[in-house]
C-alpha cells in the first residue's frame, strides 16, 4: 500500500508540475502598424512614397502629395476609393491636345491608356479584341469585357475607327 500510495503522489507531481510548466501564458503581439505605404506617381506635386494611416482614400494621398497639377486628369481618378498597402497610383496628364481623338483602328497599348478610365489591363483587352475581331463601330468598344454603356459613354467622344 505504502508503494501505491508513493507511487500516486509522485505521478501526481509529475502531472502537476508539466502542466504548469506546460501552460506558461505567451504574449503575441499581433497589432498591425499603425501607418502603411502608399506611391503616387504622375501630375502630382510632390511624387514619391508617402506613410499614411490606414484606411485612408485616394484623395487624402493626393492632398500629401501637394494636390493635382493643372494637367491632371482628376475625371480618371476615383478619389473617395480607399488605398490598400502598398499601392501604387498613377495620375495621367490629360492630352495634350484636347481635339486629338484615338483610333480604335490602329492605337498602340499606350495610346489606349491615355483615355480617361482606361488602364494597361483594359487597354490591353481593346487590343485583343481588335486582333480577333477588329471594330466596324465605336460601338463594338462595348464587347470587350470591363466596358459597359458608362464607360463608353465616357470614352466615345475621344475615339474614332
Amino acid at each position: 500500500m505504502y508503494k501505491k500510495t508513493l507511487y500516486g503522489f509522485v505521478m501526481l507531481f509529475f502531472f502537476v508540475s508539466s502542466w504548469l510548466g506546460r501552460y506558461t501564458p505567451v504574449q503575441l503581439d499581433m497589432s498591425r502598424p499603425e501607418t502603411m505605404q502608399a506611391e503616387i506617381k504622375g501630375a502630382v506635386a510632390q511624387p514619391g512614397v508617402y506613410e499614411i494611416p490606414w484606411n485612408v482614400s485616394l484623395q487624402e494621398l493626393v492632398d500629401a502629395a501637394g494636390g493635382l497639377l493643372p494637367a491632371a486628369d482628376a475625371d480618371s481618378l476615383n478619389l473617395g476609393s480607399q488605398l490598400q498597402d502598398r499601392q501604387v497610383v498613377m495620375v495621367r496628364e490629360k492630352s495634350q491636345s484636347p481635339d486629338r481623338k484615338v483610333s480604335l483602328s490602329s492605337a498602340s497599348l499606350e495610346e489606349l491608356t491615355t483615355l480617361p478610365g482606361v488602364g494597361p489591363a483594359i487597354a490591353q483587352r481593346i487590343l485583343d479584341y481588335r486582333q480577333e475581331n477588329g471594330f466596324s463601330v465605336l460601338e463594338d468598344l462595348m464587347n470587350v469585357k470591363g466596358i459597359g454603356e458608362k464607360t463608353f459613354e465616357k470614352l466615345s467622344p475621344h475615339l474614332t475607327l
